[in-house]
């Protein structure tokens, strides 16, 4: 299906990966119950790169900075999700997201996050998890894009 891409918003995500093959999830501040884990994301702002603001995203909401990591690959293509009918309103001004990914090894120990070092205080914890961990834990609308992502770079994750 062709979406008209200007009713959604512009995002990057980052998946993280172990040196065991686990992905990075974190545990959105702002959601009191167990259904917030996501991978890091966030808006690109105008004129600005996709990587660029992937290495911001990451460094603003969990402290990871750009030396931390070593890129493997960054998926130039926009996968889209839409927002539940129910959280749309006539005053909102898109119906989804439209994410391209990075995807990066973090090269320190899993235990040296420390999420009080981020800038944005939008995670209050983190853990290390397979992939197929990672798409049972998301978000309903967004979990045929980790899918997408579990296929696209299932020789870097742990089985």
């Amino acid at each position: 299906m062709i979406k008209t891409t200007s009713l959604y918003r512009p995002n990057i995500g980052i998946m993280v990966i172990n040196g065991t093959g686990q992905v990075l999830v974190c545990h959105r501040s702002d959601v009191k119950d167990d259904t917030a884990w996501q991978m890091v994301q966030g808006g690109i702002d105008e004129n600005e790169s996709p990587i660029a603001a992937a290495f911001r995203e990451l460094e603003e909401e969990t402290g990871i900075k750009r030396d931390d990591v070593k890129r493997i690959d960054f998926w130039d293509e926009f996968l889209y999700y839409d927002f539940p009918i129910e959280l749309i309103t006539p005053y909102n001004e898109v119906i989804g997201q439209k994410q391209k990914w990075l995807v990066v090894q973090y090269l320190l120990p899993d235990n040296s996050i420390d999420l009080k070092q981020a800038k944005d205080k939008e995670f209050n914890d983190y853990k290390w998890v397979s992939m197929d961990e990672a798409v049972n834990l998301i978000w309903k609308p967004k979990k045929t894009i980790y899918q997408r992502l579990a296929k696209k770079y299932k020789q870097y994750l742990a089985a």
